[in-house]
């Protein structure tokens, strides 16, 4: 039997703007935003506070901060792949290209 304490979602503090907030995020999603602070250089504050500016007023700031991240990583992902694409193309060294012609 699922106890109800394992579908417990945890709220924990942000600041916005210099403001206490309340964020009720799962557990992988603070860990993807500590890892989009990390790889940006800046705090989880500094990104809740540019999403909650940036948001839609109909979108609630949760919801907007999981759109931040998961296009953030989907981003993240397309850069990979465009590098992968890259590598894998084979060009011809200039002299094979030239005994073509």
């Amino acid at each position: 039997m699922v106890r109800e304490k394992e579908f417990l979602v945890p709220f924990r503090n942000v600041r916005i703007g210099g403001r206490r907030t309340s964020l009720r995020f799962e557990d992988e999603m603070w860990d993807a935003l500590h890892e989009v602070a990390a790889r940006e250089r800046v705090s989880i504050h500094d990104i809740c506070s540019v999403v909650y500016h940036a948001r839609p007023q109909d979108r609630s700031f949760t919801s907007a901060l999981r759109v931040f991240l998961l296009n953030y990583f989907r981003r993240a992902a397309g850069e990979i792949r465009a590098k992968e694409q890259r590598r894998d193309r084979v060009t011809p060294p200039p002299a094979a290209q030239a005994r073509r012609r």
